[in-house]
């Protein structure tokens, strides 16, 4: 939102296109941005239907197709015939109202549900009234959640560079030339272990140090091994709650 507040976002125009736009919007919602949505033709994705059209047919084509978002969810109410559905559907889209961070505009996307779908606006308003409380009470918990694991984060530095071995240790760095000449992919994991011990450095935080060395133990043994789900997987409990603080902690 740092320079538009208004969003227009393409999806396939197949099942799985509006899967993944009815899953979609809650999140740019939150963000109070406008977000208007666009189904490409069917068997269509953004790359390939670009490819076809001018960028002034394609820019035309957008224009004339766009919808809001709750036009585009009020269509996909209407389409469904299951009655049972229909309540999900409904509850859904009250749902993404409720994810509208301005209570003007919440008030009237709900007046507008009413009038086009008959349900008594104050019915309306009380489930989004609920869904907001719902929303509010997630993002305290995530805060706190958030608040404890980086309570637990000690020596950051150390814990950076475990979690680019944790999360990033298989991917390939670079090529580099073994003793009898031939070239060999270094990964993230290895270079990182391997300057750690050309400069002598332990780590000073004794489950860091006992982490680093069983990421060294098991490259050492198999240069491929899924460090992510062996380390996740580890039978040390400390190993788990370091784990968590490294890799569920959002880093900014």
């Amino acid at each position: 939102s740092r320079y538009t507040k208004n969003v227009t976002v393409l999806y396939d125009g197949d099942s799985a296109g509006m899967h993944a736009a009815l899953k979609g919007i809650d999140m740019v919602l939150r963000g109070g941005l406008n977000l208007k949505i666009v189904l490409l033709p069917e068997g269509e994705d953004p790359d390939s239907f670009a490819r076809k059209q001018s960028a002034a047919e394609f820019i035309d084509f957008i224009d004339k197709n766009s919808q809001d978002f709750l036009d585009f969810l009020l269509d996909d109410f209407n389409r469904e015939p299951d009655s049972e559905i229909r309540k999900e559907k409904r509850e859904s889209l009250l749902m993404s109202i409720a994810c509208v961070p301005f209570l003007n505009k919440r008030m009237e996307y709900t007046k507008t549900v009413s009038d086009k779908l008959g349900y008594p606006v104050e019915l309306l308003w009380r489930s989004v009234l609920e869904k907001v409380a719902q929303l509010e009470e997630e993002e305290k918990r995530n805060a706190s959640k958030t608040a404890i694991l980086k309570n637990e984060v000690k020596n950051p530095e150390e814990a950076a560079l475990l979690r680019y071995m944790v999360c990033y240790g298989n991917e390939k760095m670079f090529e580099r030339t073994d003793e009898n000449g031939e070239t060999l992919l270094h990964t993230i994991a290895e270079y990182i272990l391997e300057e750690l011990d050309i400069d002598g450095i332990k780590f000073k935080d004794e489950v860091y140090e006992s982490i680093r060395l069983t990421i060294e133990e098991m490259v050492k043994e198999n240069s491929e091994v899924d460090l992510h789900y062996e380390l996740k997987n580890n039978p040390n409990p400390e190993f788990a709650r370091v784990f968590a603080s490294l890799v569920l902690l959002p880093y900014d």
